[in-house]
Order: structure tokens, then C-alpha cells, then sequence
């Protein structure tokens, strides 16, 4: 597995929330109707993050070590090089995601946060 960094998960979560962008965790359940989502769920990788995750090379059994976790404790425990910001607008995309925004809600709220768009 190569070298990771945030800036690799950021991309790969970008990707996949211009893939789906109108994907939800939890389906057309309303917004902030629940609160926490999960890495692996019947078996195999569920949320936005895993899937990123995933694609970077991640295996299931790694993920399901940090369930309950931020995404940021991953990146801080398995990756080379990270940035606080680059922590921040993850964990961020996370929360909002695990609330039942959409991909792309997510990804926007989080740019608008912590870079200005």
C-alpha cells in the first residue's frame, strides 16, 4: 500500500460525493434523525468515509477496528501526512454525513467551513 496522506482522502471523498451526490446514509430518513454511522454495516464497507477509505486501500477488518472513531483518528493513527485543516474538513463531512446530509451537502458545508467556498 502506498504512502498515505489526508489530501489522498480528501480526493477519493470528493470522487465519490460527485458520483453520488445526492446519496444519504440513511435513505430519505430526515435530516439529523440520527447521529453516528458506521464503517462496515452488514458486512461490508457503508459509509461515504469507508468507501474512500476503501478505495485507498483499506481493508474491512482495518476499518472495523475503528468504529465509533472519527475519520480523523484513522488518518491520525494509519497516515504518513495530515493537516489539521485536512482533519477538520474531514471529520466535518463526517458528522454531516452521519446526520443524513447528502454527499454533496456534506462536501459543501465542509468547503465552506474551512476554505472560504
Amino acid at each position: 500500500m502506498k504512502v498515505l496522506e489526508s489530501t489522498d482522502l480528501i480526493e477519493e471523498v470528493r470522487n465519490i460525493a460527485d458520483e453520488f451526490p445526492d446519496e444519504r446514509y440513511y435513505g430519505e430518513i430526515p435530516t439529523g434523525e440520527y447521529d453516528a454511522g458506521y464503517y462496515i454495516r452488514y458486512g461490508r464497507v457503508s459509509c461515504l468515509l469507508a468507501q474512500a477509505l476503501g478505495e485507498l486501500g483499506l481493508s474491512e477488518d482495518e476499518l472495523g477496528k475503528f468504529e465509533n472513531k472519527k475519520v480523523s483518528k484513522i488518518v491520525k493513527t494509519l497516515f504518513k501526512k495530515y493537516t489539521m485543516t485536512d482533519l477538520l474538513w474531514l471529520d466535518t463531512v463526517q458528522r454531516k454525513h452521519d446526520t443524513n446530509h447528502s454527499y454533496s451537502d456534506a462536501v459543501a458545508f465542509a468547503d465552506l467551513l474551512f476554505l472560504g467556498e
